[in-house]
């Protein structure tokens, strides 16, 4: 959908889009869309269905370039507010993802592996292992330094 038709379907009002006008079931200044399985706003037109965020990123800036994704900044992704959007490409929004639920060093790319006896805090950054370390500790160091070596920061 381009810059033009966002404009004359939406008003942008804090992270949210609101139909301009009535029709097809849509309420004039109702607030559009609602969450996927995955925790993103998605709205229907013409049979149609668009990510919310992606809308509100092109009202603001125009097309979105070929290749390029919008991210969450803060990782919320029901947090639409165009100052929490930027566009990246996919290898810099794989680096902003949540950590995984069964993350025990609460640092992403560390991980302990209770069958690694000396060295079970391994660090990998990427598709790249960095190496184990005997603590979490020099595990964070570890990292640390392979996103400053990476461009991480």
């Amino acid at each position: 959908m381009t810059q033009d038709e966002i404009k004359k379907l939406f008003r942008y009002e804090d992270g949210k889009l609101y139909w301009l006008e009535k029709g097809n079931g849509r309420k004039k200044d109702l607030s559009v869309g609602s969450k996927n399985d995955r925790g993103y706003i998605r709205v229907e037109f013409n049979h149609k269905a668009f990510a919310v965020h992606r809308l509100i990123w092109t009202l603001f800036n125009g097309e979105i370039p070929e290749k390029m994704e919008i991210d969450h900044i803060n990782r919320i992704t029901d947090d639409n507010r165009i100052e929490n959007l930027r566009c990246v490409s996919h290898k810099i929004n794989m680096r902003n993802l949540n950590l995984r639920k069964n993350n025990k060093s609460g640092m992403p790319g560390i991980r302990f592996d209770a069958r690694q006896k000396n060295k079970p805090w391994c660090v990998e950054i990427g598709n790249k292992f960095v190496g184990s370390f005997a603590s979490k500790y020099l595990a964070l160091q570890a990292r640390f330094m392979a996103e400053v070596r990476h461009g991480y920061n």
